[in-house]
């Protein structure tokens, strides 16, 4: 039974909800990497890691914060904003 994304029992296994999500393949910073988009997200993020190691300098409006994200379960540890090149095609 799929009783929707609002439903506690989501979390007891989630691996059996089926969502469409959209997923593009685009360059960022001259990488190239599959991107989940999120057509409702009013912010994106992207992991440090993921990022040239050298890339964290260029950090605008250094700060640390946590952000609980839509599903009202998981949470991301922020360490400041950025402005990044992102190609389609």
């Amino acid at each position: 039974m799929n009783d929707g994304v609002v439903s506690n029992s989501l979390y007891d296994n989630p691996s059996t909800f089926n969502t469409s999500l959209i997923y593009l393949n685009l360059i960022v910073n001259n990488k190239k990497m599959m991107v989940m988009i999120d057509t409702g997200a009013n912010r994106s993020f992207i992991s440090i890691k993921t990022l040239d190691p050298s890339y964290s300098k260029h950090l605008v409006n250094k700060s640390h914060s946590r952000v609980i994200l839509a599903d009202g379960h998981t949470s991301l540890s922020v360490f400041g904003t950025t402005t990044l090149s992102i190609t389609m095609g």
